[in-house]
């Protein structure tokens, strides 16, 4: 099965994997228990919703939707550190000259 094929809740269950629980995720998101429920289980997922759970698993939102895979290969450190590099190419090609 390719990346893509998942839905958005199946990709934060495989992200978040054995390690990270829900409480936990709940915990370092400052979301409830039932909004990450909602989330994996594909129900109602927000735009500021689905920021803080990419966030808190180091990862673009763009990989939770499915557009991109994750790079699994990759040490945490170096996924973190090529978020921020995207976040900020991003953010400078969305400033609209004036």
């Amino acid at each position: 099965m390719r990346w893509s094929d998942y839905s958005n809740g199946q990709r934060i269950k495989i992200l978040r994997g054995k390690q990270l629980s829900q409480q936990e995720l709940a915990n370092q998101t400052g979301l409830s228990m039932p909004t990450i429920r909602a989330a994996e289980q594909d129900r109602r997922m927000s735009l500021s919703t689905l920021v803080k759970i990419a966030n808190a698993l180091g990862v673009d939102a763009s990989i939770i939707l499915g557009q991109q895979a994750p790079r699994r290969a990759m040490e945490t450190d170096d996924r973190k550190t090529l978020r921020a590099i995207s976040l900020c190419v991003h953010e400078d090609g969305r400033r609209v000259p004036s």
